[in-house]
């Protein structure tokens, strides 16, 4: 990029006038207003990934699932050997998507109690893994559909005081409405 907008011509090696993260500014601080092509990459792997997360049964999702993580879900999948490009850039830009993920909370059956980040507060959003042996995997499962608010019971059952605590201050998608 820098040689297209620099130099004069093929042979000939231009002067560099401006930084790319100057050109990159916006135009009304003084920029060329240009994209930073490294976040703009990124962003977009990011929503390759989104999509991946919830189109599960598009050919892109299934082609990658059957490869790379056919016991997993993409959010819990490694790199492993021999990665393509396009699988290590996803991996990449999973990485950077998850740093910031919780789940919404609601009808869907995907959020899983003792794996996916899906407690507010302090730690990763997980849930340390039960010791007691239920029937329970799925958050779903938590929630009183007659009434769409959690099941306090059950929570009560199998959870300790610090996670029914956290657990009561996440608030219930609108689904139930």
């Amino acid at each position: 990029m820098n040689k297209f907008w620099w130099s004069h011509g093929k042979s000939i090696k231009g002067i560099h006038w401006s930084s790319w993260s100057e050109l990159c500014l916006p135009k009304t601080n003084g920029g060329m207003g240009f994209r930073d092509l490294h976040l703009f990459n990124k962003a977009l792997l990011a929503k390759q990934v989104w999509r991946l997360i919830f189109q599960p049964d598009c050919y892109l999702a299934r082609v990658l699932k059957s490869r790379y993580y056919p016991f997993s879900d993409i959010l819990n999948a490694k790199i492993g050997s021999y990665p393509s490009l396009t699988w290590r850039s996803l991996c990449c830009a999973k990485d950077l998507f998850e740093d910031g993920f919780l789940w919404r909370i609601g009808s869907c059956n995907m959020v899983n109690i003792w794996n996916d980040p899906w407690i507010p507060g302090p730690g990763d959003g997980r849930l340390s893994i039960s010791t007691i042996d239920i029937q329970v995997t799925t958050v779903n499962q938590l929630i009183n559909v007659n009434t769409g608010t959690w099941n306090k019971e059950l929570i009560l059952q199998i959870f300790d005081e610090e996670q029914v605590r956290r657990i009561f201050t996440i608030p219930l998608a609108d689904v139930y409405a």
